[in-house]
């Protein structure tokens, strides 16, 4: 006689197994932050009398309830849509744009652009041989042509960056419409050749510039880590 062995199948302990690790999963503690909501206009002010209308995560989670004011708390970590409404409700400016929370105490600047006039309606047209031009001087060298000169324009309102070619002749140039202020910095590979503040004013009219490059480059700030 044959005796047979009854043994469980092994599919009921694996899922038991996948439910205590996502149980386990679940009760670790989720990173949160306290998050400022920043509201400036066009000139870069700080202006008051807003509050967050949405505050909305990438599963249409809206936290607008967590904020007083400008500032909310519990804030998980993630991306998030918002929109800025006045208070009196009677205006016609909301402020929309996009954040990241990463940083247990998070800044997230809310900057004004037209597109946030409701009703406003404004169609510029450029012309084809529109540029802004700007030029280095002195011309900076290349070291062999293996690290080439670059303007890198950061604006002081914004997350994006722009970079730019810089030629023989050192000049740079975009078609972009630039608008407000910006930090323009001279990079040669991993040097900091020069930083200056540039703030783009024309409309579509043809611009140019000159960036200088200072006989002492710009100072590093060293941080580090010390002992407790």
């Amino acid at each position: 006689m044959i005796l047979h062995s009854k043994r469980p199948p092994a599919w009921p302990l694996c899922s038991l197994a996948l439910l205590l690790l996502c149980a386990q999963s679940k009760s670790q503690p989720q990173p949160e932050a306290t998050v400022t909501l920043l509201p400036i206009d066009q000139d870069g002010l700080a202006v008051t009398g807003y509050h967050v209308e949405n505050f909305t995560d990438r599963y249409e989670t809206d936290m607008a309830s967590y904020f007083h004011g400008l500032r909310g708390s519990k804030i998980p970590f993630g991306q998030y849509t918002y929109v800025l409404t006045e208070d009196t409700g009677g205006g016609n400016i909301s402020l929309r744009g996009r954040g990241v929370v990463s940083d247990t105490d998070t800044l997230i600047v809310a900057a004004y652009s037209p597109s946030d006039l409701r009703g406003f309606s404004r169609d510029i047209v450029k012309p084809k041989t529109f540029q802004i031009r700007g030029s280095i001087q002195p011309t900076p060298t290349t070291e062999a042509k293996t690290q080439p000169v670059r303007v890198r324009l950061l604006p002081i309102d914004g997350r994006d960056h722009l970079d730019l070619r810089v030629d023989e002749s050192g000049e740079f140039r975009t078609s972009l419409g630039l608008s407000g202020r910006y930090l323009l910095a001279v990079i040669r590979g991993n040097e900091v050749l020069a930083v200056q503040q540039v703030s783009f004013e024309q409309d579509i009219r043809p611009a140019t510039f000159v960036v200088k490059i200072p006989e002492v480059q710009p100072p590093i700030s060293h941080v580090r880590g010390s002992e407790p």
